[in-house]
C-alpha cells in the first residue's frame, strides 16, 4: 500500500465518521418530511420512487455533482 491509497482509506474513514455523525444527530425522514439539506418538502413521488431518500432532487444533483469532481 503506497502513501495515496493510504491517504484515500485515511480519507473514507472520516467520511464515514462524519456521516454517523450526521445520521445520528438527525432522525430518519418520514414521509412528507423534508430535505435535510434545503428544508423543502420532498414530492411525494420521489418518496416513493426511493423510500428512505433525504434530499430533494435538486440538492441530490447538488450532492452528486460535488462528488463528481
Amino acid at each position: 500500500m503506497d502513501g495515496m491509497d493510504r491517504a484515500q482509506e485515511i480519507a473514507a474513514l472520516h467520511l464515514a465518521a462524519a456521516l454517523g455523525r450526521r445520521q445520528a444527530a438527525r432522525p430518519p425522514v418520514q414521509a412528507g418530511q423534508d430535505c435535510l439539506t434545503c428544508g423543502e418538502e420532498i414530492p411525494a413521488e420521489r418518496r416513493q420512487a426511493l423510500p428512505g431518500c433525504c434530499l430533494c432532487v435538486a440538492c441530490q444533483a447538488d450532492a452528486e455533482r460535488t462528488l463528481g469532481r
